[in-house]
């Protein structure tokens, strides 16, 4: 199950459970949640870069990426402090490896 949407983003960095595995890599995405009219996300750039996302990690045997839902755009207005400071300390963005995958 390389995308799985059912993350729950800890209080804490913390209080983050990591896999035991020294060489695992953790992949977060923080998307916007899919707006009730049209339901797609909110965000233009979440709608433009879910495909890439999916493309990358849609292998079976890939690696592992949890999307994590901000909310509608108000809910991620006040989220975003807390966003930004989980950001700088447990997500790994591996750039490279998602245009190597993808081209």
């Amino acid at each position: 199950m390389p995308i799985s949407t059912n993350f729950a983003a800890p209080s804490s960095a913390n209080l983050l459970v990591l896999p035991n595995d020294p060489k695992a890599k953790l992949f977060l995405a923080f998307i916007s949640s899919d707006d009730p009219k049209t339901k797609q996300p909110w965000c233009p750039d979440v709608r433009a870069t879910l495909p890439l996302i999916k493309a990358t990690f849609s292998a079976a045997d890939g690696e592992e990426v949890a999307l994590v839902e901000v909310g509608q755009r108000p809910e991620y207005v006040l989220a975003y402090p807390l966003l930004t400071i989980l950001s700088a300390h447990i997500i790994t963005i591996d750039m490279e490896r998602m245009f190597q995958v993808c081209g």
